[in-house]
């Protein structure tokens, strides 16, 4: 399945689907939350508003995040 069309007409027949999101796989775990990697970027300034990527935080140390309560 590839098109919205066909999306729906699956879930209303009940059937599972597999979303992919604009960035990559959309799927839920246990808690019903998704959690994917996160990137800390800046701006460097320019007119063309290009950044750069500062730090790269992997999903698993987001889920640990959630589930321990740190925010």
């Amino acid at each position: 399945m590839s098109d919205y069309k066909t999306a729906v007409a699956d879930i209303k027949a009940g059937m599972k689907i597999n979303y992919q999101g604009a960035s990559g796989p959309m799927d839920f775990n246990q808690y019903h939350n998704v959690t994917g990697a996160w990137d800390v970027v800046r701006s460097n300034g320019d007119a063309a508003g290009d950044i750069e990527t500062v730090r790269t935080i992997a999903a698993a140390q987001i889920q640990q995040a959630i589930l321990s309560g740190a925010g």
